[in-house]
């Protein structure tokens, strides 16, 4: 399946979330990560599903939601087993 409209809704959320990083803005990092991969999962794009759940993880990790962050590092396929 195509990316059709969602690649610019996907880049743009990932260009916020990428500033809302770098300003420690973590619910804004979260929120737009979401985004990115819930467009990527519509896409079927597995190589970028992979990149956003890791992302997440990140996110989840770096504001102490380590559950969180543990359902999204299956998914990223980060799972250590």
């Amino acid at each position: 399946m195509a990316w059709y409209g969602d690649i610019v809704m996907a880049r743009e959320a990932h260009l916020r979330a990428a500033l809302a990083e770098y300003r420690g803005e973590w619910h804004l990092v979260v929120r737009d990560y979401l985004v990115c991969l819930e467009a990527a999962e519509r896409a079927e794009d597995r190589r970028a599903t992979c990149f956003f759940a890791a992302k997440l993880v990140t996110a989840y990790a770096t504001i102490g939601f380590h559950d969180k962050a543990e359902r999204y590092r299956e998914l990223a396929g980060l799972a250590q087993g």
